[in-house]
């Protein structure tokens, strides 16, 4: 299991993180860990998986990864994908997320603040 969770971060710590809008909610990811945001683009079914947390799989850069829709809906053109490094994983994962807004540098942690915990299972993102 992987996991991508910016609370285990040491609040003293500044932080850079990216704020991005899904399901009506705002969600930071830190910028170390974003690769490339992007327009949504078409994505593969994977046989035999369920659709309510991977829309499946694009073809990024020669590597296939695995792609989490975080606005629990049908994928729309102008939606975006923020591509991720998974931290101590080595792998990419694709979110798609209604938008994006600014980036936020916090030091301390704020606690109010809703961040991005995002769980996969080793077979999804091989």
């Amino acid at each position: 299991m992987v996991k991508i969770n910016t609370k285990d971060i040491p609040s003293d710590q500044e932080i850079r993180a990216l704020a991005f809008r899904s399901g009506g909610n705002t969600y930071f990811v830190p910028v170390t860990n974003i690769v490339r945001v992007m327009p949504a683009v078409a994505t593969t079914p994977i046989p035999g998986r369920s659709l309510d947390k991977l829309a499946g799989c694009i073809n990024y850069g020669g590597h296939v990864i695995p792609v989490v829709n975080l606005i629990k809906r049908e994928i729309h053109p102008d939606d975006l994908m923020i591509i991720i490094q998974i931290p101590g994983a080595g792998k990419l994962a694709a979110l798609v997320v209604e938008g994006v807004d600014d980036i936020e540098d916090f030091q301390p942690l704020p606690e109010n603040y809703d961040w991005l915990e995002l769980i996969l299972e080793p077979e999804e993102i091989n």
